[in-house]
């Protein structure tokens, strides 16, 4: 946790104090009200940032463009709800085509001042209204085709700052009950695998009409807005204990806004890339033009160049393929532009941070870990000997798209006496592919004749047994029973010094003691002969 310096301190006790005040007053919406800026803030560490705005197609004219909600799904951004009205009405944006299409009314029906997120290839809409002051607490699910609904929120609300933690679970933060003066410090998460909610630690404050996203497992809102009408230009951060989702611990960071807003949107890029922050835009004091995002980890605040059209109850700052698209907003008129920042957005490689080879007898063990991966198909195994070139002996599945660690192991048994040479190719799921560093590693010859004890034993149905030869010979390994019979042959040939493995499979048998014999005699004239028992329990 960040150490607060005094000022900030004293702010947020009157955050505080002020809510404790005001939480019975009642406020009604009036469109262009002026809030009152509560403190400036020290502003954290602000530069210049490179990129630019352009336009983008606007959304057809009569379009409800205030408190909608916006998400990005496969190539194309979508457009809920939204006031005046509140209207029912959806649209897609393809972000090749740069053309809109009006879907028609939601199943779900009318809704503004909600959320959409967009998870695991499914936009999840949270909360909003149907009808001022009144919310809804409806989730209702998207995949691009078909809608269907998910559990409502147990504390129903409107104006929630959302994001998204580990592709899997939504966080709403804050929000209003009922008209302005209801705000609430209630913080609820929704676990998309399993459509069930839970509530976590609550927040700080009495606000809702915040930015919010997730950045890893911080939480950051900006620009609460509590019962008195004051807008703020500060930002919180509620780190996430991956233990536990619904602990959270709330700092308020040193970095500020630079504009005290309200209702601003807020967006990331996601986990899949490398440089995920948070991003604000715009906001409500009365209107901003001011464009940032804002690094967690180094409490760092960047300005971008002002956004060409100043907005206010913007949906989102939703990523594209390389840009964080501002599709409508209020500026007291219903202002219908729709602009987008051009932001490349360099995506995770897979990172290794191990990869090493060991060797027991004839067997080889290669073991890796990857710090992040993306859109990682798996790991193509390829050895080399001194005499051969490199060739493809397995294959593993990869974790697709992660930022967790992730370990692998290869078992690469029955090797004859050699030093070997490993690599990975690491494939994506478009058939690209790059190449690990090389383990280098060396079978030696044994030094003696050896026949092992079976493993497992007892066993059902089947057993490994394994032998050495110190130098190449003529090999018999039969199995017997409790009577001396001989029930099988599993080796009789010549083999070359080495370790070797071999699987006894005993499913036809009947269940009792069995006897495996070796007999070898090597090109030096030298002989070996073992038994050992073996349980066979079925």
């Amino acid at each position: 946790m960040r150490n607060f310096s005094f000022l900030t301190l004293i702010l947020a006790i009157l955050l505080f104090s002020s809510v404790s005040i005001y939480s019975q007053a009642i406020h009604e919406y009036a469109p262009g009200t002026t809030p009152i800026i509560s403190y400036e803030g020290e502003g954290g560490t602000v530069t210049d940032a490179d990129g630019d705005w352009s336009s983008v197609a606007s959304l057809p004219a009569g379009t409800s463009t205030s408190g909608a909600a916006c998400a990005y799904l496969n190539g194309k951004v979508y457009h809920f709800g939204g006031s005046p009205g509140p209207s029912a009405d959806y649209l897609e944006w393809d972000e090749v085509a740069n053309t809109w299409t009006n879907l028609g009314p939601m199943p779900g029906g009318a809704n503004y001042y909600f959320s959409a997120e967009t998870v695991a290839g499914k936009i999840y809409l949270i909360g909003g209204s149907a009808g001022w002051p009144t919310p809804t607490g409806a989730v209702n699910i998207f995949d691009g085709t078909t809608w269907t609904t998910g559990a409502p929120m147990p504390v129903a609300l409107k104006d929630v700052a959302t994001g998204v933690y580990m592709d899997r679970y939504i966080y709403a933060v804050g929000g209003m009950v009922g008209s302005w003066a209801d705000f609430r410090d209630d913080v609820q998460v929704y676990d998309t695998q399993t459509d069930t909610w839970s509530a976590c630690t609550p927040f700080p404050l009495l606000a809702g009409c915040m930015a919010g996203c997730v950045v890893g497992n911080i939480i950051c809102v900006a620009g609460p807005f509590d019962a008195t009408l004051t807008a703020s230009n500060a930002i919180y951060e509620g780190e996430i204990n991956p233990s536990d989702p619904t602990q959270i611990t709330w700092t308020l960071s040193t970095a500020t806004l630079r504009d005290p807003a309200y209702r601003s949107g807020g967006g990331s890029p996601g986990d899949l890339y490398v440089n995920n922050y948070a991003f604000f835009v715009g906001g409500q004091s009365p209107y901003s033009n001011q464009a940032a995002w804002y690094d967690p980890a180094t409490d760092t605040y960047t300005l971008w160049p002002n956004k060409p059209t100043p907005l206010g109850n913007i949906p989102n700052w939703v990523p594209g393929m390389n840009a964080m698209y501002v599709m409508g907003g209020y500026d007291g008129g219903y202002n219908l532009a729709c602009e987008g920042m051009e932001y490349t957005m360099i995506p995770i490689p897979v990172e290794f941070t191990a990869f090493t080879g060991s060797v027991y007898e004839n067997t080889v063990t290669l073991s890796w870990e990857t710090a992040t991966e993306t859109n990682n198909s798996g790991f193509a195994i390829e050895r080399k000997s001194a005499n051969t070139e490199y060739t493809q002996i397995g294959f593993l599945a990869g974790h697709g798209t992660t930022t967790e660690p992730q370990v692998y192991s290869f078992e690469d048994i029955n090797l004859m006496p050699d030093a070997y040479s490993y690599r990975l190719k690491q494939i994506d799921f478009d058939g690209t592919y790059n190449y690990s560093a090389i383990v280098e590693v060396e079978v030696l010859t044994p030094g003696n004749f050896v026949l092992s004890q079976n493993y497992p034993n007892p066993f059902n149905p089947s057993t490994k047994i394994t032998f050495s030869l110190a130098v190449d010979s003529k090999v018999s390994l039969k199995v017997f029973d409790a009577l001396g019979q001989d029930v099988t042959t599993i080796v009789n040939e010549n083999l070359s010094a080495g370790v070797y493995n071999y699987e006894f499979n005993a499913e036809s048998f009947n269940s009792g003691i069995y006897i495996y014999k070796i007999e070898a005699v090597g090109v030096n004239g030298n002989e070996f002969v073992d038994v050992k028992k073996m349980m066979f329990l079925k």
